[in-house]
């Protein structure tokens, strides 16, 4: 794996949050707060996407060193809305590609042994990690956001690339 490659995925992972976030902007408070049987877990759409919040932040600094008692959490309720989880989510995002971009193809093949997990193994193995339950994570919120009427539309790849060709 490339730095290079990660940092793609890593866009297109933001564009697609970035698309559900749109639309779940655009829902009644009372929609997007609310839990659901939908899942095994009961979360809802802010659950969803805090939990999604909560992970990427996570990882990201316990990859970086962080100890695990020191990455903190965060809760559902400190987003009353979705104006506050999008700020954040953009915070998160410009870390992380602040951090993605000083990565070398090296750094990426290393062993790393984060916080969480305590097992060493490739940073890019960890990395797509991420990727993957940010996948998972959208594509959950975004049948959530479709359910209460406000879907992104499309989240796939390919859509993305068309996107960034076309300008």
């Amino acid at each position: 794996m490339h730095a290079d490659e990660i940092r793609h995925l890593f866009e297109y992972a933001h564009w697609a949050t970035s698309r559900v976030l749109d639309a779940a902007a655009m829902l009644p408070s009372a929609e997007f707060v609310k839990d659901t049987a939908t899942f095994e877990d009961g979360r809802g759409l802010r659950s969803t996407l805090v939990h999604e919040l909560d992970s990427e932040q996570s990882w990201r600094r316990s990859l970086q060193g962080v100890a695990v008692e020191d990455l903190g959490e965060v809760a559902a309720t400190d987003y009353p809305t979705a104006t506050e989880l999008v700020a954040d989510f953009t915070r998160e995002h410009a870390a992380t590609d602040e951090w993605l971009r000083s990565l070398s193809d090296a750094d990426l093949a290393a062993d790393v042994t984060p916080s969480i997990s305590g097992v060493p193994r490739p940073l890019w193995n960890y990395l797509l990690h991420v990727l993957f339950h940010t996948t998972q994570q959208n594509a959950d919120a975004a049948m959530l956001a479709s359910a209460g009427g406000a879907s992104p539309g499309g989240l796939d790849y390919g859509t993305w690339v068309q996107s960034t060709e076309s300008g």
